[in-house]
């Protein structure tokens, strides 16, 4: 008897689906694979922005950390055991247009903002609302689809995750630099917003024709209810610690999938900095990424290449003036070292000339070198080893007179 109930529990009769409900089945999984992709699309925004964003606030890496991770990832997380909890009981197409509606305010907020703080609590508030998609999902798309088609289902919401982001670089980036050429933003009573904030706005604001479409799904009848090793409600639904005591008698599968999705998620966290690291590391620039296949992308492509190449080009001209620049000091440090060699040895050569028993007569002058004056002129190195009487040329170095005067 109760496998009997349990096998009607989960069974769903083909009649039931006739093929126009299943084109309005997969009409509601393409529209909610669409807020997926939307989702993913307003949560990968700030990466594109990082560089702007800590400019214009002064930010340090870890802040952006902060505002890139656990902004986003508290509320995701914790708020998502009781909206699951609420999707049980409650209108999923309208916790799903609320959600849409919060996420899609707190990104167009971002674009308000003017200072770390308000920014991590628009991101709060992304995370807030972003936790509403999965759980809504998953319990409509379950009472849409038979058992036999479900997982095709899921399999296209899920695709929505890679979509999203993917389509957050590829044409997030040209959007941005789009934005990025628009003259400053006035609003009144607001000030005036910079390129990142309106990138923030922009991309915001239209999110809430999405939260309208969600009253096109008509809240289906809940067709599974896991009933077997749970003690459910009166109402029907199976209360939050049933549900944890199920999670704990299954806990090597749930584990699994914890472990898995932790791992997943951690992974790509990474994917954030990946802008931050091809700007900084080889200097590529967000006016690179282009869609392929469109003409007027790949002339922006060239040109940027160009623009890459010019930079190229005047950083190694300014290397090879300043290589120039280095070797001509060299050259007149040598030039100057060769006439106080030349000098030195002219010197010797006088001395020679004139010491006594040599041609000096009456009236010879000695001088007492200066060791240090004659080791500076000739560059560190000594010309004259041994000699301590000589006539110096006119000008070089001092000495005393015979008759102890200095000359």
């Amino acid at each position: 008897m109760a496998s009997r109930a349990l096998a009607a529990t989960f069974a769903m009769p083909v009649e039931e689906f006739p093929n126009s409900s299943r084109r309005y089945a997969w009409y509601v999984a393409g529209l909610l694979t669409i807020t997926q992709i939307v989702s993913y699309i307003d949560r990968f925004l700030p990466s594109l922005l990082i560089q702007p964003i800590k400019n214009d606030l002064d930010l340090t890496d870890f802040q952006v950390g902060l505002l890139l991770g656990p902004a986003f990832g508290i509320f995701y997380v914790f708020v998502g055991i009781p909206i699951g909890w609420l999707a049980d009981r409650r209108s999923r197409r309208a916790i799903l247009s609320i959600g849409i509606s919060v996420w899609c305010a707190m990104t167009a907020a971002a674009g308000l903002v003017r200072g770390f703080a308000p920014l991590f609590v628009a991101r709060l508030g992304v995370g807030l609302g972003e936790a509403t998609v999965a759980p809504c999902t998953i319990s409509l798309l379950s009472d849409y689809f038979p058992r036999s088609k479900r997982n095709r289902a899921l399999s296209l919401f899920m695709a929505g995750t890679f979509l999203g982001a993917g389509a957050a670089f590829l044409f997030g980036g040209p959007i941005v630099h789009s934005i990025a050429l628009l003259p400053p933003l006035q609003l009144p009573g607001i000030g005036t917003l910079t390129s990142w904030q309106m990138s923030f706005l922009i991309i915001g604001v239209p999110g809430f024709a999405l939260a309208l479409l969600m009253f096109t799904i008509r809240e289906p009848i809940r067709q599974d209810q896991v009933v077997g090793g749970l003690k459910a409600d009166p109402a029907g639904p199976a209360s939050l610690r049933a549900a944890l005591a199920f999670i704990l008698q299954r806990w090597k599968a749930f584990g699994a999938l914890f472990v898995g999705s932790a791992a997943v998620v951690t992974m790509g966290s990474l994917v954030f900095w990946n802008v931050a690291l091809f700007e900084r590391v080889w200097h590529w620039h967000r006016d690179g990424i282009v869609v392929p296949g469109r003409r007027n992308d790949r002339h922006a492509a060239r040109r940027a290449h160009h623009q890459r190449l010019d930079r190229r080009r005047a950083e190694a001209r300014h290397a090879e003036s300043a290589m120039d620049r280095a070797r001509s000091r060299r050259a007149g440090i040598r030039a100057v070292s060769g006439h106080a060699v030349r000098g030195a040895r002219d010197l010797r050569a006088d001395f020679r000339l004139h010491r006594p028993g040599h041609g000096g007569g009456r009236g010879t002058r000695d001088f007492d070198i200066d060791r240090a004056g004659a080791d500076q002129v000739a560059g560190d190195r000594d010309l004259l080893p041994g000699h301590r009487h000589y006539r110096p040329a006119a000008g070089s170095l001092t000495g005393r007179a015979d008759d102890g005067s200095v000359r």
